[in-house]
């Protein structure tokens, strides 16, 4: 798991253009019972114009909100 923060080689492309792109990134990762830190992450994510590219990209990780999506959201997306 990468740090907060901390951009690598292989982020996608359409994080550049995310609404999240300028924010530190352990806004999306709340801790476990932190509803409204949730919250707050998903409402920046609604009007987002890359929401979907980060749903599929989401898909894959474990952890953290992406796409609007908890980590139990995407599990059941998965299914």
């Amino acid at each position: 798991m990468r740090h907060p923060g901390e951009q690598t080689a292989t982020d996608p492309d359409w994080i550049h253009q995310a609404a999240c792109r300028s924010l530190p990134t352990s806004v999306f990762f709340p801790a476990p019972g932190e509803d409204r830190a949730v919250s707050l992450a998903k409402a920046i994510c609604v009007g987002c114009l890359v929401k979907g590219a980060c749903l599929e990209f989401g898909l894959h990780q474990p952890d953290g909100i992406w796409g609007g999506t908890t980590p139990g959201e995407r599990r059941r997306i998965r299914r």
